[in-house]
């Protein structure tokens, strides 16, 4: 019984496989899966077909060529089927059987892509720093621990973060805030810059593009119910030259030409943009805003700390830079506090725990532009940056039959629309369009705006879209708007292309317009502490310092030196007089006293006493 089970197993499977091996070529896996993935062609758009012929030369066959020119948009698909045009009889069976075959499938062509590749001529990655500044300050102005040797165009001995860099700057003849009046401090400063949150970005330049257009081809044959996709491939065409040509199916029956009326109307600009980069090495959208090419370093635009050579993000010329672009100021000396301020955008200011962005990156350039679907830099060595358009001009496209004995027939399904929602938007850009949302709708749609929310009021502007897809339930569009419209709701009808007027959907739709985007940067001063346990010590060299007659003479001028001066000059007066007294009445006799034992002359009374009489005597 089991064996019987097997066999019949085995002879079912032989009953599924041989006619496939011996009756043609073995299935597409779109036929093997069609029950788990059905598929649907796409929509037919109605188009207007010009039916021309081409020259000939001479001497050539009399019998003329005919080609179809048909212009074709974004998202619109030609459809036709190859008929018979006379009563020809192949006399080979085989190619007979494969015409016959492919002679009623439905063939499609759409528009898929309208794409802009721009060559990039400079690109570096590039990080928002994020900075940790610390001072310190010392009073006394001959001492080493801070000084214009060791802080002033100079780089950090050690940094403390980790894939960071470290710069000092050097801030002579500050004020005299926690010192002795008037007196003068400096205060030397370290600046740390390190990648905020690890983020990186690439900055590239992009230069005038290549346009192309992308068609996708397939062949559908409906069989039993089902649609079965017999031929398909992707055809990419440059459209800046003149008419481009190639076969359109694998069987080099049908050619096709494709030639632009004229260049597209929208393209980015040439410039520096940027995208940020992902683990991966995948980018994401590319910006547009005010960066630093390769050879620039301005602190106002961003890309100013960037990777080196090495791979480290420096800040290029930090030495000097830091100088220039750091300013500091003393609050109190001795307590080592004082206020930072660093004369550039686009950074991260922390302070202990506090965060201060100082920077904003502007919205991704398909958002800023609604005729832009995407826009990214695609290969891995950033040399290529594609643009893909969300609307286009038309196409030019010429369909020829290599045989003269069979004609193209051309087909379209209705138009429909269910309903629609949507809002008229002036954005933060200034761009003004009907966001529209349309639900069960496929094909070509006419839309009429009218001055007021009264639907018998007067036709202010008309538009007509398209959707290609018969798969979704609702399809997202833009619709570009005229200045005139604006101010308040509108009511706006649409209709699909086969209904009649009275027919139209008609909804009063809201007006909304958001302000100006404006991004102003502002810095401020910063309080900062710092640690110095070797500042504001009292050394030799500093007290003496002033007993130097060139250091009295070195700004004299200033009352605040010539106070200064003055107030050591009676110091050291004071500190000699008791130094005189010191020695002559304590140290002087106090030697004697510890000399008496080893000198018995000196010490004998009687020698005292006459020593003392003759002193007496004397007087």
């Amino acid at each position: 019984m089991c064996f019987a089970r097997i066999l019949l197993r085995h002879i079912t499977t032989l009953m599924l496989i041989v006619p496939w091996c011996f009756a043609g070529p073995p299935p597409r896996p779109s036929e093997i899966f069609q029950p788990i993935l059905p598929i649907i062609p796409p929509h037919c758009s109605k188009m207007i077909i010009t039916k021309s012929t081409l020259s000939h030369a001479p001497g050539e066959d009399t019998v003329r060529t005919v080609v179809m020119n048909v212009h074709i948009g974004l998202q619109n698909t030609i459809c036709f089927r190859i008929g018979n045009g006379s009563n020809y009889v192949s006399t080979d069976s085989r190619n007979l059987s494969q015409r016959s075959r492919s002679d009623g499938w439905l063939h499609t062509l759409t528009l898929i892509q309208l794409e802009q590749h721009h060559p990039i001529s400079q690109q570096y990655v590039f990080a928002i720093p994020e900075v940790r500044t610390s001072c310190i300050c010392d009073c006394n102005p001959t001492a080493n621990v801070c000084s214009a040797g060791t802080h002033s165009l100079q780089p950090c001995n050690n940094t403390y973060f980790k894939n960071s860099v470290c710069y000092r700057t050097f801030h002579p003849s500050q004020s005299d805030a926690g010192c002795l009046p008037g007196s003068q401090s400096k205060l030397c400063c370290e600046i740390n810059f390190s990648p905020y949150k690890n983020i990186t970005y690439t900055a590239v330049r992009l230069e005038q593009p290549n346009t192309f257009a992308v068609f996708k081809y397939v062949a559908y044959d409906y069989t039993a119910g089902r649609w079965y996709e017999k031929d398909k491939k992707t055809i990419r065409v440059n459209i800046d030259g003149r008419t481009q040509s190639r076969f359109l199916d694998n069987r080099n029956r049908i050619q096709l030409g494709v030639s632009a009326m004229g260049k597209t109307t929208k393209q980015l600009e040439s410039g520096m943009y940027f995208a940020r980069s992902n683990p991966g090495g995948e980018m994401d959208e590319l910006r547009k805003q005010k960066i630093n090419e390769v050879n620039e370093n301005n602190f106002d635009y961003l890309g100013w700390y960037r990777k080196d050579s090495t791979g480290r993000f420096v800040v290029r010329n930090g030495e000097v830079k830091m100088q220039k672009i750091h300013l500091a100021k003393v609050v109190n000396c001795r307590e080592q506090k004082s206020r930072s301020y660093l004369d550039a955008s686009h950074y991260v200011d922390r302070t202990d725990d506090e965060v201060d962005e100082k920077f904003v990156l502007e919205e991704p350039v398909d958002r800023v532009y609604p005729w832009i679907k995407s826009a990214q830099v695609h290969d891995g060595s950033s040399r290529q940056a594609v643009v893909i358009h969300s609307e286009g001009t038309n196409l030019e496209i010429i369909l020829q039959m290599n045989d003269v004995d069979h004609n193209l027939s051309f087909y379209h399904d209705f138009s429909r629309l269910g309903d629609f929602t949507g809002t008229i938007i002036v954005d933060f850009k200034s761009n003004r369009y009907f966001n529209v949302t349309a639900y069960n709708a496929t094909g070509i749609l006419y839309g009429t705006v009218k001055k007021s929310i009264d639907r018998r009021s007067l036709d202010d502007f008309s538009f007509t879209t398209y959707i290609d897809s018969l798969r979704s339930a609702n399809k997202t569009l833009i619709v570009p708007m005229p200045e005139m419209i604006g101010g308040g709701d509108r009511m706006i009808c649409i209709r699909p292309d086969d209904g009649l007027p009275e027919t139209e959907t008609c909804r009063i739709v809201p007006f909304r317009e958001d302000p100006l985007e404006i991004n102003l940067l502002e810095n401020t001063w910063r309080e900062v502490g710092g640690y110095c346990p070797d500042c504001n010590k009292i050394s030799v060299s500093g007290f003496l310092s002033n007993l130097n007659p060139l250091n009295w003479a070195d700004g004299a001028l200033s009352l605040s030196k010539l106070i200064m001066v003055t107030g050591d000059f009676l110091l050291y007066c004071f500190c000699i007089i008791v130094a005189y007294v010191i020695i002559t009445r304590c140290l002087f006799p106090l030697t004697r006293c510890l000399l008496c034992p080893v000198t018995p002359p000196c010490c004998n009374s009687n020698f005292q006493k006459h020593r003392g009489c003759k002193h007496q005597e004397f007087i």
